[in-house]
Protein backbone atom coordinates (compact mmCIF):
# COMPACT_ATOMS: atom_id res chain seq x y z
CA UNK A 1 0.00 0.00 0.00
CA UNK A 2 3.11 2.42 0.25
CA UNK A 3 3.13 4.16 -3.00
CA UNK A 4 -1.39 4.80 -2.31
CA UNK A 5 -0.40 6.19 1.43
CA UNK A 6 2.71 8.08 -0.41
CA UNK A 7 -0.12 9.71 -2.69
CA UNK A 8 -2.28 11.17 0.11
CA UNK A 9 -4.81 8.36 -0.11
CA UNK A 10 -5.28 6.90 2.98
CA UNK A 11 -8.05 4.59 5.45
CA UNK A 12 -8.10 4.20 8.64
CA UNK A 13 -8.25 1.76 11.78
CA UNK A 14 -11.25 3.76 14.27
CA UNK A 15 -13.98 1.14 13.29
CA UNK A 16 -11.76 -1.44 14.54
CA UNK A 17 -11.37 0.50 18.01
CA UNK A 18 -7.62 0.90 17.98
CA UNK A 19 -5.29 4.02 16.68
CA UNK A 20 -2.99 2.92 13.82
CA UNK A 21 0.38 1.75 14.41
CA UNK A 22 2.73 4.51 14.84
CA UNK A 23 5.74 4.74 12.61
CA UNK A 24 8.76 3.98 14.04
CA UNK A 25 11.53 6.34 14.55
CA UNK A 26 14.15 5.99 11.94
CA UNK A 27 17.74 5.77 13.04
CA UNK A 28 21.15 4.37 11.40
CA UNK A 29 21.62 1.43 13.37
CA UNK A 30 18.55 -0.26 12.93
CA UNK A 31 17.54 1.21 9.79
CA UNK A 32 18.32 -2.31 7.63
CA UNK A 33 16.63 -4.13 10.46
CA UNK A 34 14.13 -6.94 9.61
CA UNK A 35 11.77 -5.79 12.44
CA UNK A 36 11.98 -1.92 11.01
CA UNK A 37 10.72 -2.87 7.66
CA UNK A 38 7.66 -4.87 9.21
CA UNK A 39 7.08 -1.58 11.91
CA UNK A 40 7.08 0.58 8.77
CA UNK A 41 4.76 -2.35 6.92
CA UNK A 42 2.25 -2.53 9.73
CA UNK A 43 2.02 0.94 9.82
CA UNK A 44 1.40 0.80 6.00
CA UNK A 45 -0.97 -1.22 6.50
CA UNK A 46 -3.12 0.67 9.09
CA UNK A 47 -3.24 3.46 6.76
CA UNK A 48 -4.28 1.91 3.37
CA UNK A 49 -7.00 3.18 1.49
CA UNK A 50 -10.00 1.36 1.76
CA UNK A 51 -8.95 -0.35 4.74
CA UNK A 52 -12.56 -0.42 6.13
CA UNK A 53 -14.25 -1.59 3.16
CA UNK A 54 -11.69 -4.38 2.77
CA UNK A 55 -11.38 -5.68 7.26
CA UNK A 56 -15.63 -5.54 6.80
CA UNK A 57 -15.51 -8.00 3.94
CA UNK A 58 -13.11 -10.43 5.80
CA UNK A 59 -15.40 -9.94 8.53
CA UNK A 60 -18.32 -10.55 6.81
CA UNK A 61 -16.67 -13.85 5.49
CA UNK A 62 -15.82 -14.73 9.02
CA UNK A 63 -18.95 -14.63 9.99
CA UNK A 64 -20.80 -17.04 7.61
CA UNK A 65 -17.75 -19.36 8.20
CA UNK A 66 -15.99 -18.89 5.15
CA UNK A 67 -12.39 -18.26 6.43
CA UNK A 68 -10.99 -18.91 9.75
CA UNK A 69 -12.14 -15.83 12.66
CA UNK A 70 -9.15 -13.45 12.40
CA UNK A 71 -10.75 -11.16 14.97
CA UNK A 72 -9.09 -12.73 18.54
CA UNK A 73 -12.34 -10.20 20.86
CA UNK A 74 -14.35 -11.62 19.67
CA UNK A 75 -16.35 -14.85 19.48
CA UNK A 76 -18.79 -15.32 16.18
CA UNK A 77 -22.28 -17.28 17.81
CA UNK A 78 -24.97 -18.76 16.14
CA UNK A 79 -27.28 -16.02 14.80
CA UNK A 80 -25.16 -13.58 14.06
CA UNK A 81 -25.12 -12.56 17.31
CA UNK A 82 -21.34 -12.12 18.96
CA UNK A 83 -19.51 -12.21 21.85
CA UNK A 84 -16.75 -11.32 23.64
CA UNK A 85 -13.88 -13.64 23.75
CA UNK A 86 -12.58 -13.03 26.90
CA UNK A 87 -14.98 -13.14 30.03
CA UNK A 88 -13.83 -11.12 33.06
CA UNK A 89 -15.55 -13.49 35.34
CA UNK A 90 -12.39 -15.78 36.14
CA UNK A 91 -10.79 -12.83 37.29
CA UNK A 92 -12.23 -12.59 40.68
CA UNK A 93 -11.09 -15.94 42.23
CA UNK A 94 -10.50 -16.83 46.10
CA UNK A 95 -9.51 -14.75 48.44
CA UNK A 96 -10.75 -11.95 46.61
CA UNK A 97 -14.34 -12.82 46.44
CA UNK A 98 -14.27 -12.91 50.06
CA UNK A 99 -12.47 -9.37 50.37
CA UNK A 100 -15.01 -7.80 48.09
CA UNK A 101 -18.15 -8.71 49.98
CA UNK A 102 -16.84 -8.19 53.23
CA UNK A 103 -15.69 -4.74 51.88
CA UNK A 104 -19.32 -4.13 50.32
CA UNK A 105 -20.61 -5.03 53.88
CA UNK A 106 -18.30 -2.48 55.71
CA UNK A 107 -19.85 0.32 53.57
CA UNK A 108 -23.52 -0.68 53.56
CA UNK A 109 -23.45 -0.69 57.54
CA UNK A 110 -21.18 2.82 57.64
CA UNK A 111 -23.82 4.16 55.29
CA UNK A 112 -26.97 2.74 56.84
CA UNK A 113 -25.67 4.23 60.21
CA UNK A 114 -25.54 7.88 58.45
CA UNK A 115 -29.22 7.40 57.13
CA UNK A 116 -28.05 6.58 53.39
CA UNK A 117 -29.57 3.82 51.46
CA UNK A 118 -26.71 1.29 49.72
CA UNK A 119 -27.88 -1.00 46.69
CA UNK A 120 -24.89 -3.34 44.61
CA UNK A 121 -26.21 -5.31 42.22
CA UNK A 122 -23.64 -7.56 39.81
CA UNK A 123 -24.48 -7.08 36.07
CA UNK A 124 -24.52 -10.29 33.76
CA UNK A 125 -22.53 -10.64 30.93
CA UNK A 126 -24.85 -11.39 27.60
CA UNK A 127 -22.93 -14.88 27.64
CA UNK A 128 -24.55 -15.54 30.91
CA UNK A 129 -28.56 -14.68 29.50
CA UNK A 130 -28.19 -15.22 25.93
CA UNK A 131 -26.44 -18.43 25.97
CA UNK A 132 -28.15 -20.13 23.06
CA UNK A 133 -26.18 -18.16 20.88
CA UNK A 134 -23.08 -19.31 22.58
CA UNK A 135 -21.19 -21.44 19.83
CA UNK A 136 -20.41 -25.15 21.05
CA UNK A 137 -16.39 -24.85 21.19
CA UNK A 138 -16.63 -22.44 23.94
CA UNK A 139 -19.45 -23.27 26.32
CA UNK A 140 -17.34 -25.92 28.47
CA UNK A 141 -14.64 -22.57 28.91
CA UNK A 142 -18.14 -20.44 29.68
CA UNK A 143 -19.41 -22.79 32.34
CA UNK A 144 -15.79 -22.47 34.06
CA UNK A 145 -16.02 -19.34 33.95
CA UNK A 146 -19.50 -18.31 35.44
CA UNK A 147 -18.77 -20.33 38.41
CA UNK A 148 -16.99 -17.47 39.99
CA UNK A 149 -19.40 -15.07 39.53
CA UNK A 150 -21.88 -17.13 40.40
CA UNK A 151 -20.40 -18.31 44.03
CA UNK A 152 -19.86 -14.38 44.25
CA UNK A 153 -23.58 -13.69 43.09
CA UNK A 154 -24.92 -16.39 45.68
CA UNK A 155 -23.03 -15.49 48.68
CA UNK A 156 -24.01 -11.49 48.12
CA UNK A 157 -28.02 -13.03 47.79
CA UNK A 158 -27.48 -13.95 51.55
CA UNK A 159 -26.35 -10.52 52.50
CA UNK A 160 -28.80 -8.41 54.70
CA UNK A 161 -30.81 -5.65 52.54
CA UNK A 162 -27.94 -4.19 49.78
CA UNK A 163 -27.77 -6.57 46.94
CA UNK A 164 -29.90 -6.25 44.25
CA UNK A 165 -30.26 -10.01 42.10
CA UNK A 166 -30.84 -8.92 38.47
CA UNK A 167 -30.81 -12.28 37.26
CA UNK A 168 -33.80 -13.92 37.94
CA UNK A 169 -35.57 -10.74 36.38
CA UNK A 170 -33.84 -10.94 33.47
CA UNK A 171 -33.93 -14.47 32.83
CA UNK A 172 -37.63 -14.96 33.69
CA UNK A 173 -38.28 -11.98 30.93
CA UNK A 174 -36.32 -14.21 28.62
CA UNK A 175 -38.81 -17.17 29.12
CA UNK A 176 -41.86 -14.42 28.53
CA UNK A 177 -40.59 -12.80 25.42
CA UNK A 178 -37.66 -14.77 23.82
CA UNK A 179 -38.05 -12.75 20.82
CA UNK A 180 -37.24 -9.59 22.10
CA UNK A 181 -33.47 -9.67 23.25
CA UNK A 182 -32.09 -8.00 26.71
CA UNK A 183 -28.07 -7.67 24.80
CA UNK A 184 -27.91 -6.32 21.45
CA UNK A 185 -26.72 -9.37 18.81
CA UNK A 186 -24.21 -7.44 17.92
CA UNK A 187 -22.89 -5.34 21.04
CA UNK A 188 -22.12 -5.98 24.84
CA UNK A 189 -24.87 -4.02 26.23
CA UNK A 190 -28.77 -3.88 27.38
CA UNK A 191 -30.95 -3.24 25.08
CA UNK A 192 -34.21 -1.22 25.97
CA UNK A 193 -36.02 -3.95 27.73
CA UNK A 194 -32.60 -5.12 29.15
CA UNK A 195 -32.42 -1.18 30.58
CA UNK A 196 -35.39 -1.53 32.12
CA UNK A 197 -35.09 -4.33 33.92
CA UNK A 198 -32.29 -2.39 36.10
CA UNK A 199 -33.58 0.37 36.47
CA UNK A 200 -36.99 -1.60 37.92
CA UNK A 201 -34.91 -3.46 39.68
CA UNK A 202 -33.42 -0.69 41.41
CA UNK A 203 -36.38 1.43 41.90
CA UNK A 204 -38.49 -1.05 43.10
CA UNK A 205 -35.56 -2.03 46.44
CA UNK A 206 -35.61 1.95 47.19
CA UNK A 207 -38.97 2.73 46.88
CA UNK A 208 -41.16 -0.22 46.41
CA UNK A 209 -44.62 0.20 43.75
CA UNK A 210 -43.24 3.55 42.74
CA UNK A 211 -42.28 2.38 38.93
CA UNK A 212 -44.87 1.81 36.35
CA UNK A 213 -43.36 1.24 33.28
CA UNK A 214 -46.45 2.65 31.65
CA UNK A 215 -44.49 6.25 32.61
CA UNK A 216 -41.74 5.56 30.83
CA UNK A 217 -41.63 5.84 26.92
CA UNK A 218 -39.00 5.60 24.93
CA UNK A 219 -38.94 8.79 22.62
CA UNK A 220 -36.10 7.95 20.00
CA UNK A 221 -33.84 5.79 18.40
CA UNK A 222 -29.99 6.64 17.19
CA UNK A 223 -27.87 4.67 14.88
CA UNK A 224 -24.81 3.74 16.03
CA UNK A 225 -22.09 0.60 14.94
CA UNK A 226 -22.02 -1.64 17.92
CA UNK A 227 -19.31 -2.42 19.93
CA UNK A 228 -18.60 -6.14 19.00
CA UNK A 229 -19.15 -5.03 15.10
CA UNK A 230 -16.63 -2.65 15.60
CA UNK A 231 -14.29 -5.18 16.93
CA UNK A 232 -15.27 -7.48 14.22
CA UNK A 233 -14.02 -4.65 11.66
CA UNK A 234 -17.51 -4.52 10.72
CA UNK A 235 -18.95 -0.63 10.34
CA UNK A 236 -22.33 -1.42 9.88
CA UNK A 237 -24.76 0.39 11.79
CA UNK A 238 -27.98 -0.67 13.48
Amino acid sequence: PAPLVLTGLGGDTSLEARQPTAYPELERETLLEAETYGRISAALEDRMPWRTDLVGFRSRLARRGLIPNPFEKVVFGRGDWLYVAESFDPHCPEPERSAVIQRLAAVAGLLKDHGIDFRVTLIPNKASIHEDGIPAWIRDEHAIARSATADLRDRMTRQPGWFIDLEPALRSRLRRDPDRPLYHPTDTHWTWAGGEIFVAGLVGALVPDLYDPVEVVQVAEVPVTFDLDRLSGSSAER
